[in-house]
């Protein structure tokens, strides 16, 4: 389960809560999730339309957790990705992070 996976994390560890959100009616469901978590969390969202990427902020690309990583000092490869699909397994194999699938 996801929840055992970051109960073993550092609970002082930042954690970022990210979607894809081109319509923009996620936010309240991103809060929720959010507010399950410990230390400090963070909301990112891509907004960008749907077809090809046009950006680097979308999963499978990694622009939303390499910001955050950047800001916060954090090596990608020790991170864990919690999602929902191959988008989200590719993007934590690209970083090099662990991958644990939300049931």
């Amino acid at each position: 389960m996801p929840e055992r996976v970051l109960d073993q994390a550092d609970p002082e560890a930042p954690r970022l809560v990210f979607d894809w959100d081109p319509d923009g009616g996620r936010e309240a469901i991103l809060l929720r999730a959010a507010s399950g978590l410990s230390g400090t969390v963070e909301i990112a969202v891509c907004p960008h339309g749907a077809g090809p990427p046009a950006c680097w902020c979308r999963p499978p690309l990694p622009g939303l957790l390499l910001a955050f990583a950047r800001a916060h000092d954090i090596e990608p490869a020790r991170s864990i990705v919690v999602g929902a699909g191959a988008a989200h397994r590719a993007l934590a194999t690209t970083l090099g992070a662990a991958y644990v699938t939300v049931p």
